[in-house]
């Protein structure tokens, strides 16, 4: 192996612990240093350039919350509809930032939003019964990542659709065009918390309820591309 071959890989190493421009190590990282980290990459998020603590001050970004944004992307023709869940996402506030993840946990708590929270399966048991609605043949035994993330953002959807009597498909919708994701935390439930804060890997990689329920790590590109190709 030549020298630039082992540079590039310990410029690798490098960039999976810091930011180029924060010479801090994750785990040594001051509250300040975390607010002012600005997250970037990771499939393109935050494209405005925004520090984490703007982006916990206001989740989703002025031009995502306008109403005639809202109602274009989500098809949405009632204009008081779209005005409710504009005024439900600029509401979303938090001044407290999330700290980097310590051996797999992140707590974001602190960011969630507030409106939505749903309670998943404690048990694989009780679990496989939740995933056989989606795949009837499921076992314990070959009960995967991708029927767990079934279960979770049903559940999330679901809730989403109820709140504001939309369908499913338009509850998974605006999930997307506000910029967040579901989260599903250690603790079992499933949230709502900022896309350019989880997809951060640098501060945030963790381990969740499905890592908790499989007992071992899951790579989230791969569920992703499978829920994608089933359609959920």
């Amino acid at each position: 192996m030549n020298f630039r071959s082992l540079f590039e890989i310990g410029r690798s190493s490098f960039k999976d612990e810091i930011q180029p421009d924060s010479p801090t190590p994750k785990h040594q990282m001051t509250r300040r240093e975390v607010e002012e980290y600005v997250p970037k990459g990771n499939g393109g998020i935050n494209k405005e350039g925004r520090t984490i603590k703007d982006i916990c001050k206001q989740p989703v970004p002025d031009h995502i919350l306008d109403v005639d944004f809202v109602m274009k992307h989500l098809g949405i023709k009632d204009r008081k509809l779209a005005q409710r869940i504009s005024d439900d996402f600029r509401k979303w506030t938090s001044n407290k930032v999330p700290m980097p993840s310590k051996e797999g946990y992140v707590d974001f708590s602190s960011v969630e939003h507030p409106l939505f929270k749903v309670k998943l399966p404690d048990t694989k048991e009780e679990l496989l019964k939740e995933a056989r609605k989606f795949r009837p043949e499921a076992t314990l035994d070959d009960l995967d990542a991708v029927d767990i993330r079934r279960v979770s953002y049903s559940k999330m959807r679901k809730q989403i659709a109820e709140h504001y009597g939309i369908s499913e498909t338009n509850a998974g919708n605006l999930i997307g065009t506000m910029d967040c994701v579901i989260h599903e935390t250690t603790e079992g439930f499933a949230t709502i918390v900022p896309n350019n804060l989880h997809r951060c890997k640098e501060l945030y990689s963790h381990k969740g309820y499905v890592s908790k329920m499989m007992m071992e790590e899951m790579d989230e590109a791969l569920i992703e591309k499978s829920l994608k190709k089933s359609g959920m």
